[in-house]
């Protein structure tokens, strides 16, 4: 019964975590394009200078360890 019991939590820790981490692709399919020449493209999609300067962005914050929410205040200016 003991053992049972153990082999449980294992498994209930191994299984629940959370993954925190978050990646540019997560940030960057959620924004669009901030190019003001009228693009409508996601920014993850998109091959315009400002959309390849803003993903060089969300990769230096990723790269910092910056949490998701951080990364979405720094960009709203």
């Amino acid at each position: 019964m003991k053992h049972e019991i153990v082999a449980i939590w294992f498994f209930l820790l191994v299984f629940t975590v959370p993954v925190l981490a978050v990646t540019e692709e997560e940030i960057t399919a959620n924004l669009n394009c901030p190019d003001q020449g009228g693009c409508t493209m996601i920014a993850i999609d998109c091959t315009c200078p400002s959309a390849l300067e803003l993903k060089d962005k969300v990769r230096a914050m990723v790269d910092q360890g910056l949490s998701e929410k951080t990364i979405y205040n720094n960009l709203v200016v």
